[in-house]
């Protein structure tokens, strides 16, 4: 996947997150659901939650049924 490709994911998972109101502790929601409505491929997502998740914005459950938190709000 390509940088820019990448970035742009990411921008739009953060301003999804921005748009539900999550907050700090909030659970995101599933996979599936952004798929949805971001209309992007699963590989996508989950390349764009883990390059969140390595810059501290997201963290991952230690089950696979967990899913993901948000750690830090995005300030968009």
């Amino acid at each position: 996947m390509k940088r820019q490709d990448l970035l742009l994911a990411e921008k739009a998972v953060l301003q999804y997150i921005d748009s539900q109101q999550l907050r700090e502790g909030d659970t995101i929601p599933p996979v599936r659901e952004l798929q949805a409505e971001l209309y992007l491929s699963r590989n996508v997502i989950l390349s764009a939650l883990a390059s969140l998740r390595s810059k501290g914005v997201v963290s991952k459950g230690d089950s696979a049924r967990q899913g993901y938190k948000l750690c830090v709000c995005p300030g968009l």
